[in-house]
């Protein structure tokens, strides 16, 4: 007795599809190149910031502030590394800086690695990175303060201060750069121009950052409790006291309190300066990110000027160089001398082997 046939579970191919792909088998391609701009096998890590292509391959600071106190500390930590023109738009966390670390060259004959992609480390962890991924056979021969080995007053001293570039200095900044249309150009040649070509995409991206910029000045200058601290009163002046009923109209900036408050800040970090007989914040031997925060700010307001050693300094401002008067007023020429030592640390002879352009 024969046994039955079994029937296939799937039903036959219809003879002329049968036909076609007989004519035109099945062909797995092999994957295609990855796009030009995408991130190449690099045994180095890269740090992603805003800059210009022309600045980036010259290794030129960045013009963001926040991108360029962990640029300095790199710097300062002689930490080897690219640099990557980027935009928010890039970043993993919707904001820049972030380091991608090194990535594996992929062998001749295969196209996948046997580990997986690094992943991104965000400007929270940078300084951790740093110390991780360096050669120092010891914490003495670091050439940069690392924060957990503060003593834990300096650690508490330091919060009040590190406040005063968050608040009334940073403040400023913006102030400055987005809201005072004498610097309209500057801001335009920065953030503007690059992002686009068609005019009517330009004025809406200026309409845009400034609006941004305005509400976190705002938000900055505006107390958060009613126990005390600045106001805005109903005309639209700040002033120091009891919370009060907030105004009535729209709020608008007073630059010349949001000045006058970045005034007081520099002063106050000038006079803690002179408390310290190394030359860094808080009496520390060597540079630490307290220092890089600090150089951020007072490296960008400075009047760009003539080259020096091949390196440009500072940005176009066009008010005159009103902030950075503020940090040459600034007690006794304390931060003038502490921008120029780090600038010597970080980007002079000493400095130069902590970055390469990619």
């Amino acid at each position: 007795m024969t046994e039955p046939r079994t029937r296939p579970w799937m039903p036959p191919i219809p003879a002329p599809l049968q036909r076609l792909f007989d004519h035109f088998p099945l062909k797995t391609y092999p994957p295609n190149d990855l796009p030009a701009r995408s991130p190449r096998p690099s045994a180095l890590p890269t740090l992603y910031v805003f800059a210009s292509e022309e600045d980036a391959a010259a290794g030129r600071p960045s013009f963001n502030p926040s991108c360029l106190k962990w640029q300095t500390l790199l710097r300062l930590s002689q930490t080897p590394h690219l640099l990557q023109p980027s935009t928010n738009h890039a970043s993993p966390t919707g904001s820049l800086p972030f380091l991608l670390p090194p990535i594996p060259s992929t062998s001749p004959t295969t196209t996948t690695t046997t580990t997986l992609p690094p992943r991104p480390i965000p400007s929270t962890r940078l300084e951790s990175y740093i110390l991780t991924s360096t050669t120092s056979p010891s914490p003495s021969s670091l050439l940069i303060t690392p924060t957990p080995s503060l003593p834990p007053e300096t650690a508490l001293r330091q919060e009040p201060y590190l406040s005063l570039l968050t608040s009334p200095i940073r403040a400023a900044w913006l102030t400055a750069l987005y809201l005072d249309p004498t610097n309209t150009p500057l801001l335009e040649s920065l953030y503007i121009t690059p992002a686009s070509t068609s005019p009517l995409v330009r004025a809406a991206l200026l309409r845009q950052l400034r609006s941004a910029a305005e509400a976190e000045v705002l938000r900055i200058i505006t107390p958060t409790a009613g126990t005390g601290g600045w106001k805005l009163s109903i005309n639209s002046y700040l002033e120091f006291g009891p919370g009060a009923a907030p105004p009535r109209g729209p709020a608008v900036i007073d630059l010349g309190e949001v000045y006058k408050e970045a005034e007081k800040a520099f002063e106050s970090l000038a006079l803690l300066l002179r408390e310290s007989e190394t030359g860094w914040f808080f009496g520390v031997e060597k540079p630490g990110v307290f220092d890089a925060g600090v150089f951020a700010y007072t490296y960008l307001v400075e009047v760009m000027g003539a080259e020096e050693g091949g390196r440009r300094r500072g940005l176009e401002w066009r008010d005159g160089g009103r902030l950075d008067g503020l940090v040459r007023r600034a007690g006794d020429g304390e931060l003038v001398r502490h921008r120029e030592r780090v600038w010597e640390a970080g980007w002079g002879e000493g400095g130069s082997r902590g970055e390469k352009a990619e």
